[in-house]
């Protein structure tokens, strides 16, 4: 997770936010997540920079070669073709549509229909899970939107 937060930042070349972080290496907010992040910079291999967070020299050295992290489009590629992280069928579903629609919020229902799916538990399940990882964003009441972050370019 480390390596993955370190790279991610060295790619970028500019300070990210946690919530960018997360959604460029697909952790989702959680306690071990949190921890990494005070590891890091406890160690001083990341400093707070603004709102974000900064790659140092120590935390360059630390990460030595790495193979940088896809923005934009391969990164969207990545998450529905199961190379960034492994989602359920139902959450690359909904993702796709999101990712069709953005910059605009589609509504949960429009999205259950749009994919197949009747509203269950299951389905709550998906919404959340998408939100929890920062690959959407809750926008009004019942509407989602695929998170900006995935579409920013190195």
């Amino acid at each position: 997770m480390a390596r993955a937060f370190l790279t991610a930042l060295a790619q970028a070349g500019k300070p990210l936010t946690k919530k960018q972080l997360r959604a460029r290496t697909g952790y989702a907010a959680s306690g071990p997540v949190s921890d990494t992040f005070a590891l890091l910079t406890r160690e001083r291999l990341v400093a707070p920079d603004g709102s974000g967070l900064a790659l140092t020299g120590g935390g360059l050295d630390r990460l030595g070669p790495y193979d940088p992290l896809p923005t934009g489009q391969a990164l969207r590629s990545g998450i529905l073709n199961g190379t960034i992280r492994d989602l359920s069928k139902m959450e690359r579903a909904f993702l796709e549509h999101l990712f069709e629609a953005w910059p605009n919020a589609v509504s949960k229902a429009e999205l259950r229909e749009r994919a197949g799916y009747a509203a269950s538990g299951p389905v709550s399940d998906a919404f959340a899970h998408i939100v929890a990882i920062d690959y959407a964003t809750k926008v009004g009441a019942g509407q989602l939107k695929a998170a900006d972050e995935l579409f920013e370019e190195a």
